[in-house]
């Protein structure tokens, strides 16, 4: 009993210490992901929703790593994007939308692997925000996606 305490102990540990930059990089499959966004920001996905099934087919699972956010909730009026290099399976970019009334910037990083990804974030609206003064929908923000099956579009 000691020995396989041990043994998940020493498994919890390694998954803690995961490094994604460091890992060889894999593709992620296409077929139907189950995503959910975690979070109060405005953040959402193409069809409005906070959670739900997306379809990536061969081509969109291949451009993911370049542009999670716009393979998930489309393309913003008035923003521009800037994507870092992929280091590893370690993704992350941001978001700037000054054009609009309310200017915007959201920065992100996260990871893939075959069959999930996971997205962590900050969305941050005007030039007057601070600990003590943040606009609805700025925050923090989550999406995670696992892979349900296949799908075709």
């Amino acid at each position: 009993m000691r020995i396989l305490a041990a043994f998940c102990s020493g498994l919890f540990l390694a998954s803690c210490s995961r490094d994604p930059a460091s890992e060889a990089p894999v593709e992620l499959r296409a077929g139907l992901y189950q995503v959910n966004i975690g979070g109060g920001t405005i953040v959402e996905l193409k069809d409005g929703a906070r959670g739900g099934e997306v379809c990536l087919d061969s081509y969109s699972a291949s451009e993911f790593p370049n542009d999670p956010v716009q393979a998930l909730a489309g393309s913003w009026d008035g923003c521009s994007a800037k994507i870092e290099p992929r280091k590893g399976n370690a993704i992350s970019g941001a978001r700037t939308c000054e054009q609009r009334a309310m200017p915007m910037t959201m920065n992100y990083s996260g990871s893939i692997a075959q069959d999930g990804f996971i997205i962590h974030g900050t969305v941050a609206q005007g030039s007057d925000e601070s600990e003590s003064r943040m606009h609805l929908g700025s925050g923090d923000f989550t999406i995670s996606g696992k892979r349900a099956g296949g799908c075709t579009l």
